[in-house]
Formats: structure tokens, sequence, C-alpha cells
């Protein structure tokens, strides 16, 4: 093979690399900010509230 496309498929090679490294991190810490800050409805879930409903919130 050509010595530049082995350089080539390297550099490319590292470059896939860093994008799933990326994703993978970012997906943790989208997993982390989920767990710290839980959404509403979980909360009342969690505190026995139903909050299913929209009259509920609002009446």
């Amino acid at each position: 093979m050509n010595e530049a496309l082995i350089l080539a498929l390297k550099i490319s090679g590292i470059g896939i690399a860093g994008v799933f490294l990326f994703m993978t991190l970012f997906y943790f810490v989208i997993i982390g900010i989920d767990k710290l800050f839980p959404p509403e409805n979980k909360m009342k879930q969690t505190s026995g509230q139903s909050g299913d409903s929209y009259e509920d919130e609002f009446h």
C-alpha cells in the first residue's frame, strides 16, 4: 500500500475514535445531569403525587 494511504487511514481512525470518545463522554454527562436535576414529573411521582393530569396542576 501507498505510504500516504496508510497515513490517511491512521488520521481518519484517530478522528473517528475521537468522535466516539466525545459522544460517550457526552452521554455520561447527560446521564449525570439527569440524575442531579430530575424532571418535575419524576419528583412528583416519588413524593406520592401523580402529576399526570393537567387539571391537578391548575385547580
